[in-house]
């Protein structure tokens, strides 16, 4: 899966500019769905008229090409980013990571505090437990949230500086997967979308296992299987394929959405050495370590009776979440685009642009789908979503194996829209979308979903503001001493 050959980026904009104009109306249909009060049936129809159709007609416009299509994924337009210009991102990743740790969520989601609650019990009295709860949740959250507890002691602050450090951790994993894949300015740019968009920033601080660890191993898997799969790699023969193993079996200790990209990791091998006989020597190693790996898991999950809870999610199982069997999946959609009814506070997981960038990436890819790099990343992406789409409830985190992806989408969006620039406007252009992202997500995430947990909601809800569970506290306490009691709230 090598990048197509070098090729210089065109000077000039290449096309009659249709790809910007589409783009500007993919860009007005997003924020119209995402944050207009029409009907479902008006937002469908934009959907239809201004999503679907400008894109079809995109697609059967532009002409497959190898050369731009390699010229676009080398991305020479960007000058190399100096070094000062690395210090100021990181510098910035981390102040968005870590700004008002401690206060930007008023106070544990509901998942947050039973997940940590056992995190902090294995931080006093270590177990090697494979599953937690009766959810069977497995373990690499709870036995890294552990260890910070024992390293740093129990606190609000140490419970959100471990997804913090682990969504800087993948920043890092992010570059080096897309380095492996792509050019370095291609990367880099990978590298700053990720560093502002609001999913990734969310997942920065929320303490759940789906939320912080399944997307650092997911990119350390890829990476290895990027130096597995390249065949003038002096370590192509054993060290990369086994340690690719090694990785894609670690993955299932993440979270149970992970077996679907430890299935995308299998059919890889499978792809890699249908009918080359070296490749298929050399992929062994693959196997031999992901099975080692695994098999503790399998024993332990065969001997505690694993699936319970998984089974229940199925989308043939009635939740009783929605009046419609088909809200849950369609909502695991329309959740990272444009918001979902019970979840996201201001539009989706992507604002309108990333979102338009994404979906332009996706026609680009299409259309260059011969090419076995855009094979992977389409059929991968289909695998990704299938967690979403055949439960029954709506949960952002089961979608969290499409983010790094997503980003790359959006690159590659971005790269196609950029070579329709004329040049001295490329860098400059870049910059201004790259801020205007940001302005949206840091608002999202300092405004509407700060905001939201001020708001009074259902008892279910899983953000109460801490005068919420002040009076909780003083309630409960007169519960204990006077016995149950009926409280009066709504004198009109």
């Amino acid at each position: 899966m090598d990048l197509p050959a070098k090729t210089p980026f065109p000077k000039r904009p290449s096309g009659n500019g249709l790809a910007w104009k589409i783009f500007i109306l993919l860009v007005s249909a997003n924020g119209v769905i995402s944050f207009s009060p029409l009907s479902l049936g008006m937002k469908s129809a934009v959907g239809i008229f201004f999503l679907a159709i400008p894109l079809l007609f995109l697609y059967k416009k532009v002409p497959f090409s190898e050369t731009r299509a390699g010229a676009i994924l080398n991305m020479d337009f960007l000058p190399a980013p100096p070094g000062i210009v690395w210090i100021l991102a990181v510098v910035l990743a981390v102040v968005f990571r870590f700004w008002d740790l401690t206060s930007l969520s008023v106070w544990p989601t509901s998942d947050e505090g039973w997940i940590n609650y056992l995190a902090l019990q294995l931080s006093k009295k270590w177990n090697w437990n494979l599953f937690f709860a009766s959810f069977q949740v497995p373990p690499v959250h709870f036995w890294g949230q552990a260890l910070f507890f024992r390293w740093f002691g129990p606190s609000l602050f140490t419970l959100w500086l471990f997804p913090a450090f682990l969504s800087l951790v993948t920043l890092g994993l992010i570059y080096g997967a897309a380095r492996i894949f792509f050019s370095s300015r291609f990367s880099f740019l990978c590298f700053l979308l990720a560093s502002v968009n609001y999913w990734f920033l969310w997942n920065g601080r929320l303490s759940v296992s789906t939320a912080d660890v399944v997307v650092p191993f997911e990119c350390g898997s890829l990476i290895c299987m990027g130096l597995a799969l390249r065949k003038n790699h002096p370590g192509y023969r054993n060290l990369w394929p086994f340690l690719w193993g090694l990785a894609t079996g670690f993955c299932l200790y993440t979270a149970v959405e992970s077996v679907f990209f430890v299935g995308a990791m299998g059919l890889t091998v499978l792809g890699a050495g249908w009918k080359n006989k070296p490749a298929r020597r050399g992929l062994w190693p693959w196997f031999g370590a992901g099975f080692s790996v695994v098999i503790p898991l399998i024993f332990y999950a065969i001997s505690h009776r694993y699936g319970a809870y998984v089974n229940s999610l199925w989308f043939t199982e009635n939740s009783g979440y929605y009046e419609n069997d088909w809200m849950a999946p369609l909502s695991h959609i329309t959740a990272l685009f444009w918001g979902a009814r019970d979840w996201t506070f201001w539009g989706g997981l992507l604002n309108p642009l990333e979102a338009a960038l994404v979906f332009m990436g996706l026609v680009f890819s299409f259309k260059n789908r011969s090419l076995p790099l855009f094979q992977w990343m389409l059929a991968a992406s289909a695998l990704f979503a299938l967690p979403g789409l055949l439960t029954n409830n709506f949960d952002p985190f089961r979608e969290v194996l499409l983010a790094p992806l997503l980003i790359a989408f959006a690159a590659l969006g971005w790269g196609w829209l950029i070579s329709e620039s004329p040049a001295r406007w490329r860098p400059v252009g870049t910059a201004v979308m790259l801020l205007l992202c940001a302005a949206m997500n840091l608002f999202h995430l300092w405004g509407p979903y700060h905001q939201a947990w001020g708001r009074q909601g259902p008892l279910s809800s899983r953000f109460k503001s801490i005068e919420v569970w002040r009076a909780y506290d003083i309630l409960n306490s007169v519960q204990r001493k006077e016995g149950p009691g009926i409280i009066f709230q709504d004198f009109t």
